[in-house]
């Protein structure tokens, strides 16, 4: 099979044919789609980038070992991502670095409502120090919703809770963010003459 009709591949074809087979050439396929997101997915938990990085490349050879126990009862990328997600919360625990969750869930009644394009209109770079002043756990959830444009359904299912819970979580981290912000741009506009 040529490379190109490999690449065309489904990421469950390529499992299947992986586990099958044992076959590395779909192997690097389903780590060329995904090594970057899951990098992304580890630094907002790590915020060392070579240390995200290693863990990374770990966490694709546990994978490769573990590819077996895909049952298909979600999607690959969605099994992937939660994959990684508890490997890279087993490391922390481990390391002794666990984050513990800063608000109680049952108080998102008072948390106030941010919309989508409040939040994107954040520039860049301020977004960026924002984010990391915010739990890990409100980053990731962040970042799956608009960076890699997850539905809610497969954030729950990643996250392993339920769809009110993570409606709850985004619309506490939007106004954690937005709070933020906002507390950024007084310090900007009292430091101006």
């Amino acid at each position: 099979m040529s490379s190109e009709a490999i690449k065309d591949r489904s990421d469950e074809s390529l499992v299947e044919a992986i586990v099958q087979t044992g076959n590395t050439l779909y192997f690097d396929v389903i780590y060329q789609r995904y090594a970057q997101k899951i990098y992304y997915q580890i630094i907002s938990y790590l915020k060392d980038p070579e240390e995200a990085q290693d863990l990374m490349h770990d966490i694709f050879v546990k994978l490769y070992e573990k590819l077996g126990k895909f049952e298909g009862k979600s999607s690959f990328s969605t099994w992937l991502f939660s994959f990684a997600r508890n490997s890279t919360l087993d490391y922390l625990r481990k390391k002794g670095r666990m984050p513990r969750q800063e608000w109680d869930d049952h108080l998102a009644e008072s948390i106030p409502e941010v919309s989508d394009n409040e939040l994107l209109s954040i520039q860049t770079e301020r977004l960026g120090r924002i984010l990391e002043q915010i739990h890990p756990d409100e980053k990731a959830l962040l970042i799956m919703m608009y960076a890699h444009e997850w539905k809610m359904e497969e954030i729950a299912d990643h996250m392993g809770i339920s769809l009110s819970a993570v409606k709850m979580r985004i619309k506490r981290s939007k106004a954690k963010v937005k709070k933020l912000f906002d507390e950024m741009e007084e310090k900007s506009q009292r430091k101006t003459p």
